[in-house]
Protein backbone atom coordinates (compact mmCIF):
# COMPACT_ATOMS: atom_id res chain seq x y z
CA UNK A 1 0.00 0.00 0.00
CA UNK A 2 1.41 3.51 -0.87
CA UNK A 3 2.31 6.17 1.71
CA UNK A 4 -0.91 8.01 0.63
CA UNK A 5 -2.95 5.63 0.55
CA UNK A 6 -2.46 4.21 4.09
CA UNK A 7 -2.42 8.51 5.65
CA UNK A 8 -5.89 8.53 3.69
CA UNK A 9 -6.90 5.40 5.14
CA UNK A 10 -5.93 6.39 8.88
CA UNK A 11 -7.41 9.75 7.89
CA UNK A 12 -4.14 11.61 8.31
CA UNK A 13 -5.20 13.69 5.19
CA UNK A 14 -7.16 16.65 4.27
CA UNK A 15 -9.92 15.71 1.76
CA UNK A 16 -10.11 17.55 -1.35
CA UNK A 17 -13.61 18.14 -3.12
CA UNK A 18 -14.59 19.03 -6.59
CA UNK A 19 -17.19 21.58 -6.64
CA UNK A 20 -19.76 22.12 -9.58
CA UNK A 21 -17.76 24.68 -11.49
CA UNK A 22 -14.69 22.24 -11.42
CA UNK A 23 -12.81 23.99 -9.46
CA UNK A 24 -11.29 22.15 -6.08
CA UNK A 25 -12.19 23.53 -2.86
CA UNK A 26 -10.85 22.28 0.44
CA UNK A 27 -12.64 20.88 3.46
CA UNK A 28 -12.19 21.34 6.74
CA UNK A 29 -10.19 18.92 8.90
CA UNK A 30 -9.39 17.89 12.08
CA UNK A 31 -5.83 17.17 10.97
CA UNK A 32 -3.65 19.42 13.25
CA UNK A 33 0.02 18.54 11.56
CA UNK A 34 1.15 20.32 7.91
CA UNK A 35 3.48 17.32 7.60
CA UNK A 36 4.07 13.74 8.73
CA UNK A 37 7.56 12.28 8.89
CA UNK A 38 6.94 8.53 7.78
CA UNK A 39 9.54 6.33 8.46
CA UNK A 40 9.39 2.15 7.34
CA UNK A 41 12.73 0.29 9.08
CA UNK A 42 13.28 -3.10 7.19
CA UNK A 43 15.42 -5.35 9.59
CA UNK A 44 17.27 -8.74 9.41
CA UNK A 45 15.43 -11.78 8.89
CA UNK A 46 15.58 -15.39 8.47
CA UNK A 47 13.14 -18.07 6.93
CA UNK A 48 13.57 -20.37 9.97
CA UNK A 49 12.90 -19.44 13.50
CA UNK A 50 16.05 -18.65 15.61
CA UNK A 51 17.06 -16.60 18.43
CA UNK A 52 19.14 -13.67 16.98
CA UNK A 53 17.44 -10.22 17.24
CA UNK A 54 16.69 -8.21 14.34
CA UNK A 55 18.96 -5.61 13.32
CA UNK A 56 17.76 -2.23 10.95
CA UNK A 57 19.35 -2.97 7.43
CA UNK A 58 17.70 0.04 6.10
CA UNK A 59 16.46 3.46 7.19
CA UNK A 60 13.64 5.35 4.78
CA UNK A 61 11.60 8.46 5.49
CA UNK A 62 9.64 10.85 3.78
CA UNK A 63 8.34 14.09 4.14
CA UNK A 64 4.56 13.93 3.24
CA UNK A 65 2.80 17.42 2.89
CA UNK A 66 -0.56 16.45 4.91
CA UNK A 67 -2.80 18.84 2.60
CA UNK A 68 -1.67 17.81 -0.73
CA UNK A 69 -1.07 13.61 0.09
CA UNK A 70 2.76 14.55 -1.30
CA UNK A 71 5.90 13.63 -0.91
CA UNK A 72 7.65 16.69 -0.19
CA UNK A 73 11.44 15.30 0.88
CA UNK A 74 12.81 11.55 0.86
CA UNK A 75 15.71 10.25 3.01
CA UNK A 76 17.17 6.79 3.00
CA UNK A 77 19.93 4.78 3.72
CA UNK A 78 21.36 1.12 4.04
CA UNK A 79 22.69 0.25 7.54
CA UNK A 80 25.70 -2.63 8.21
CA UNK A 81 23.84 -5.21 10.77
CA UNK A 82 26.81 -5.50 13.41
CA UNK A 83 25.41 -8.92 14.66
CA UNK A 84 25.03 -11.11 11.93
CA UNK A 85 26.89 -8.91 9.00
CA UNK A 86 25.84 -11.34 6.12
CA UNK A 87 22.23 -11.42 5.04
CA UNK A 88 20.42 -14.49 4.64
CA UNK A 89 19.07 -15.37 1.31
CA UNK A 90 15.22 -15.20 2.71
CA UNK A 91 15.76 -11.64 3.65
CA UNK A 92 17.36 -10.44 0.18
CA UNK A 93 14.01 -12.33 -1.26
CA UNK A 94 11.84 -10.71 1.15
CA UNK A 95 13.25 -7.03 0.97
CA UNK A 96 14.93 -6.76 -2.13
CA UNK A 97 18.09 -5.43 -0.07
CA UNK A 98 21.38 -7.33 -1.22
CA UNK A 99 24.90 -7.22 0.53
CA UNK A 100 25.96 -4.38 -1.87
CA UNK A 101 23.04 -2.32 -1.82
Amino acid sequence: MSTRKLAKKLGLLRQRSQSTSGVKKSVISNQIFSYLVVIDFESTCWREKNNYGQEIIEFPAVLLNTSSGEVESEFHTYVQPQEHPVLSNFCTELTGITQVS
